[in-house]
């Protein structure tokens, strides 16, 4: 049986050139064929591979759905009696094992399971107002830091890479309920000064200065903030939390799951349920039912209101249709994200990444907001992996 990998892109400069980008990582480290799926008329500018297959798609859609609508058709695009592997186009080939995906697919789909689970993806999949509702709070509580914390307003890129250097240590640091307890034993041990790598805290004034001497960050006391503005304060989890319990900080909640029942009928039956992230996966070609059940239940959200144009909500509905909640799914080696808004990511230089503790050597890497961003420490890094 054939193997081959797979992007689909078309619209916007921006998604044209990070395909560019990925394209150039995969090629150098696959034997297999490299598919290229698009529909030309749409792009910004035109677009040049070896398997290039350009589809018309209906120009009633969008540039967003078209992209969709292409991604969960490509079972009847691509030829038929094929291996395949779909690929975001912020995904990087990371290493010289990436062909080896193959040997992990699992009848019908093989994908990766996401960096959240179900309650905190859901406000992203459906309009049920709930990130509105947070991101108010969370409004309110930055407002507040900055307040207090006059170097978080800082447009200094120095300053700027330091606090998110210290903010990724101290997240490392409290990785886990031990880690957790010893960073705070050794704080409470500390005398007058309190050291994270070469960063000091001075206890008395709060003040975190780097290797230099310069003061970067101004502790501020998320309690007082929580108790000032009527929130609650989980002294156990050390979080702001709402009326109800939920964390400011994370979003949480049902509506994704209430959603698909009420469309499609299809029950989730564990609330807080991992569901898969689209961003790789393995697939035949030709006929395939999980395919074709997602293609068509992401078309019938389109015209929801209700519902987000993204294809991951109808994602778990699929699953949960045909029964595949306890299918295998790869490992996060083969879809390992690095997401720029989580603090506690680390690149070292035999090319792992230590996330929040737990250290991975990935093969496909998902680089999750700010692709290509040069004011980003970690991107900048990344590059120095590139294949020559």
């Amino acid at each position: 049986m054939n193997r081959a990998f797979v992007f689909v892109v078309c619209g916007a400069a921006e998604h044209l050139n990070m395909l560019k980008e990925s394209y150039a990582w995969l090629l150098a480290r696959t034997q297999y064929p490299i598919f290229v799926v698009t529909d030309s008329k749409r792009n910004e500018y035109p677009i040049d591979y070896p398997n290039l297959i350009d589809v018309k798609v209906d120009s009633s859609f969008n540039h967003h759905q078209a992209s969709i609508y292409l991604k969960t058709y490509l079972h009847r695009i691509l030829p038929s009696n094929m291996l395949a592997v779909y690929l975001d186009s912020d995904i990087l080939a990371w290493n010289d094992n990436v062909d080896k995906i193959f040997d992990e697919y699992v009848s019908p789909v093989t994908f990766a399971p996401d960096h959240c689970k179900l309650k905190q993806f859901s406000s992203y999949a459906v309009n049920c107002k709930c990130l509105e509702t947070f991101q108010i709070f969370r409004n309110l509580v930055e407002h507040e830091i900055k307040i207090n914390d006059i170097y978080s307003q800082s447009n200094d890129i120095f300053i700027i890479n330091q606090r998110r250097l210290l903010m990724d240590l101290v997240a490392n640091e409290k990785s886990s309920l031990l880690k957790k307890f010893r960073f705070y034993l050794r704080y409470f041990l500390s005398l007058r000064r309190f050291k994270i790598n070469e960063f000091i805290l001075d206890k008395s004034s709060q003040l975190w200065y780097d290797a230099s001497g310069h003061a970067i960050m101004q502790n501020v006391s998320l309690k007082k903030i929580a108790h000032k503005l009527n929130l609650r304060w989980n002294i156990l989890k050390q979080e702001i939390q709402l009326a109800d319990g939920r964390a400011v900080f994370v979003d949480n909640c049902d509506h994704l799951k209430e959603n698909i029942e009420s469309k499609f009928s299809i029950r989730i039956k564990q609330a807080n349920w991992q569901h898969w992230n689209g961003g790789v996966f393995l697939f035949h070609t030709g006929q395939n039912l999980f395919m074709q059940t997602w293609h068509d239940l992401t078309l019938q959200i389109f015209s929801d209101p209700n519902w987000k144009i993204r294809d991951q909500g109808t994602l778990v509905a699929t699953v949960w249709k045909l029964g595949l909640q306890n299918h295998p799914m790869l490992s996060k080696t083969w879809n390992l994200i690095i997401d720029y808004n989580t603090s506690g990511i680390f690149l070292q230089d035999d090319g792992s990444f230590i996330i929040k503790g737990v250290k991975i050597f990935p093969n496909f890497i998902h680089v999750y907001h700010h692709f290509g961003d040069t004011s980003w420490d970690l991107w900048n890094k990344i590059q120095t992996f590139k294949p020559k």
